[in-house]
């Protein structure tokens, strides 16, 4: 419901800006599907952990994102804004056979298990449209334009593996630096506010995060030996609807 409360929001001011002569800004969201790295999590969790242990052999190797923008034209050209961008991915196993200790009365338990990765990113982001696909001297130009995407912002990544029946949560945490960059394509739908434009971006995410850590600020090392992080980093599509603009 509050989601829906900030959204309608966000839709009568950019509508009221957009009224003012010469003030141009514009609101996007947007969703899609990413591609993950996460080749230390794979290696060290669950090839060397969670498979010999006979927990899960899947490995995380993709999952999605959801970005949510706020820019300002400050050139025919060039647009800077605000962005949140939230990536994530989540496996469930039910009735998984856990075959180590986590009680004193028998090896071998069955639990559900959820395993979900996800990072919220804050940013900033810079887009600039290709002078060329903007001369609206034919059919394309005159529906569409073409972007490329630059987003620079910080990253809060966490880990959560969840063990529903032995009520066992395991939550850790890390931060890093995060870059991405993007080509847009855009179909104009009409100059009226709303829906402006829908389009796709195909971009790349650069995130490795630090170590995690629990609660306790003490790092992930699996076995003793494999400190674990979480890699995001991959390519991605993403489906965007435009307001404003």
């Amino acid at each position: 419901m509050k989601i829906k409360i900030v959204l309608v929001f966000l839709l009568l001011f950019v509508g009221e800006l957009q009224a003012q002569k010469g003030v141009r800004f514009f609101f996007e969201v947007s969703g899609g599907v990413n591609s993950f790295a996460m080749e230390r999590f794979n290696q060290y969790y669950v090839d060397s952990f969670a498979k010999i242990n006979n927990i899960h052999d899947v490995k995380t190797t993709k999952g999605f994102n959801r970005s949510v923008v706020f820019h300002y034209f400050i050139s025919s050209t060039f647009s800077i804004g605000t962005t949140f961008t939230y990536l994530y991915s989540k496996e469930k196993f039910e009735n998984a056979t856990i075959d180590f200790p986590y009680n004193e009365s028998s090896n071998i338990i069955n639990s559900d298990i959820i395993i979900q990765n996800d990072a919220k990113i804050f940013g900033l982001s810079v887009a600039y449209y290709l002078p060329f696909f903007r001369k609206k001297t034919n059919f394309y130009t005159k529906h569409f334009s073409s972007s490329i995407n630059a987003t620079f912002g910080y990253a809060y990544t966490k880990s959560l593996l969840n063990y529903s029946t032995v009520n066992r949560q395991l939550d850790f945490k890390a931060r890093n630096i995060f870059a991405s960059f993007a080509l847009g394509i855009d179909y104009k739908i009409t100059k009226k506010l709303f829906f402006s434009s829908i389009g796709i971006k195909i971009g790349y995410n650069q995130l490795e995060s630090k170590v995690l850590k629990d609660k306790d600020n003490t790092d992930w090392i699996v076995l003793g030996y494999y400190p674990i992080n979480l890699d995001f980093s991959g390519f991605y599509g993403s489906l965007v609807f435009k307001l404003g603009k």
